[in-house]
């Protein structure tokens, strides 16, 4: 068999080849934004992919979703144009840029590892999952990886050269028109991707579509085989972005210089591309429930060593790249876990389903991941980022209560096959 993946691969490879990323901090502040409003329009991106996730795993759950991914690229297309011409306007173009990127990210998560899925299952080897899934990832890791380390500097010679020479910083401009022509390359490649057979839709009607999502939503809930690996998975995906969009506030308080921006983004990403690519066989090595309990663990380190190195008066940079280290190794763990937990729901999600539950699945993360940004917006306004992750650390703590059942649950009979 002629393995037809390698074109998602290459596509999400490319698509993810966010240069912005480590410069998205000062790329706000030179339009006036805040650390604040930093944070706010995180918590804009999660709520609004929140309340986009479900629909679009609808969709897919309709149309083909090859299509939907097709149309998912397209919108972070359509965010790249917003920035280029109309970035000077300000707040509010960031704020759709935002909303944007929320439909994107909400019609690609869900939608790519239920096509994987479907397309192994149609060619017979749905037990290849957790394989592909992660070697998915792998490239995507490594596509932001790749260009977290050469965009901060390209920002850093194109800004020095540009405001010597022309006396305007076209650093940013140059790296949106980077990322765009990648993006557009990547859609080409979707193109190639074959059209997984699947029903036609039967007629319906409006109401009778939201009933269906209504019920999907509870069968969820009250899926005891499933509900608590997927709030547990989406307070560790919510930690994981307060982490990641903290590093630059941290990194300036640090006065760290920009080129190593790119650095610690990149160490990030390598962390997460290896935990993609390695899945399958920690898979073997650790449980589901252990796994569960060391990406804990490790997250409580974070904080504790997040507030250390803050309160510090002076640390050598060395010492500062060990700290970014280690959260990335945590992050790494606590990927692995989500791509091992996604492989799991879907040997207990009806195929009718699967995108609308996998989307379910992702929205949980959105909800926890919105209201800390929300809440950190709230908190820059009158306290340190010390005291405001103090606070994220507690509530951490408290809604962590799912690890209990997912520690102590089964791993069911589908599991002990090593499909996960």
């Amino acid at each position: 068999m002629k393995n037809k993946l390698r074109y998602l691969n290459i596509s999400v490879f490319l698509q993810t080849q966010i240069f912005m990323l480590p410069v998205l901090f000062l790329f706000y502040q030179q339009y006036g934004l805040s650390t604040g409003d930093f944070f706010l329009l995180q918590g804009v991106f999660s709520l609004s992919a929140l309340f986009l996730e479900i629909p679009m795993g609808y969709l897919a759950d309709i149309f083909a979703k090859r299509t939907i991914l097709i149309f998912s690229y397209m919108l972070y297309v359509l965010r790249l144009i917003l920035w280029l011409f109309f970035a000077k306007y300000g707040y509010w173009i960031f704020f759709i840029g935002e909303v944007l990127y929320a439909a994107q990210k909400a019609s690609f998560t869900g939608v790519a590892d239920s096509y994987i899925y479907e397309y192994l299952k149609f060619n017979n080897i749905p037990q290849k999952m957790n394989k592909r899934y992660g070697k998915m990832n792998f490239f995507m890791s490594c596509g932001t990886a790749f260009s977290s380390l050469i965009g901060a500097s390209i920002y850093a010679c194109t800004s020095q050269y540009t405001l010597s020479k022309y006396n305007y910083n076209y650093g940013f401009i140059v790296l949106i028109v980077l990322e765009l022509i990648l993006n557009l390359i990547a859609i080409v490649f979707l193109f190639q991707l074959p059209k997984i057979p699947q029903p036609l839709p039967p007629k319906t009607t409006l109401k009778n579509i939201y009933m269906d999502l209504f019920k999907t939503i509870v069968w969820v809930i009250k899926n005891q085989n499933i509900k608590y690996h997927i709030l547990y998975s989406g307070l560790l995906a919510a930690a994981t972005l307060v982490f990641v969009w903290s590093f630059q506030p941290i990194m300036k308080l640090l006065l760290l210089p920009v080129s190593l921006y790119g650095v610690v983004y990149f160490i990030n990403h390598i962390f997460r591309a290896l935990g993609s690519l390695y899945s399958d066989k920690i898979s073997q090595i650790i449980t589901l429930p252990k796994m569960a309990i060391s990406v804990f663990v490790g997250f409580i380190l974070c904080f504790i060593l997040t507030f250390s190195i803050l309160h510090a008066t002076s640390i050598p940079v060395p010492i500062t790249l060990l700290y970014f280290i280690f959260i990335s190794l945590v992050i790494g763990g606590q990927l692995i876990f989500y791509l091992r937990h996604v492989c799991r729901l879907h040997m207990f999600i009806p195929s009718k389903i699967r995108a609308t539950a996998s989307s379910i699945s992702t929205m949980i993360g959105r909800l926890y991941a919105g209201f800390f940004f929300i809440l950190m917006k709230i908190l820059l306004d009158g306290v340190s980022i010390q005291k405001s992750l103090t606070v994220c650390f507690i509530i951490f703590i408290i809604a962590s209560y799912p690890l209990r059942k997912v520690s102590q649950k089964s791993l069911q009979i589908n599991e002990s096959k090593n499909l996960c």
